[in-house]
Parts: structure tokens; sequence; C-alpha cells
């Protein structure tokens, strides 16, 4: 069985916690406010296309691949 994960929780466990990269440290190079990385994080909101664009600059891989995450 597939473990699904949200987005922001693949956010956190896959970049955050190894880089020890903050949230706030995320929103100000994803150019958001603090509080949309952590609702994000927190998997309190869905990711939008324009979000994967921003992480998919900020921290790679293409936005479709962010995208499938909030789809899978």
């Amino acid at each position: 069985m597939k473990v699904r994960l949200h987005p922001g929780e693949f956010i956190s466990r896959a970049y955050l916690e190894p880089l020890g990269v903050s949230s706030i440290e995320l929103a100000d190079r994803l150019c958001v406010s603090a509080s949309t990385v952590s609702r994000l994080i927190n998997c309190k909101i869905d990711l939008s296309y324009e979000m994967a664009v921003r992480l998919s600059t900020v921290l790679g891989r293409t936005p479709e691949s962010w995208v499938n995450l909030q789809t899978e």
C-alpha cells in the first residue's frame, strides 16, 4: 500500500527538517507570508499551481510533480 503524504508534509520531511530550514526562511525564499507556509506544511491548505511553481523554483522538481503530490 502506498503511503500518501500531503505536499506540506513532504516539504517538511524532505526539505525543512533535513536541511534545518525554518518555515519562515522558506516563506522568505518563496516570497509568501510565513502564515501561508505554516498552513501548507501543517496540511491546512492545498497546494495551488502558483505555489507549485514557486516551490519548483526554490526547492527543485517540476511544478507538475508538486501538483501530482496533491492529486495522489
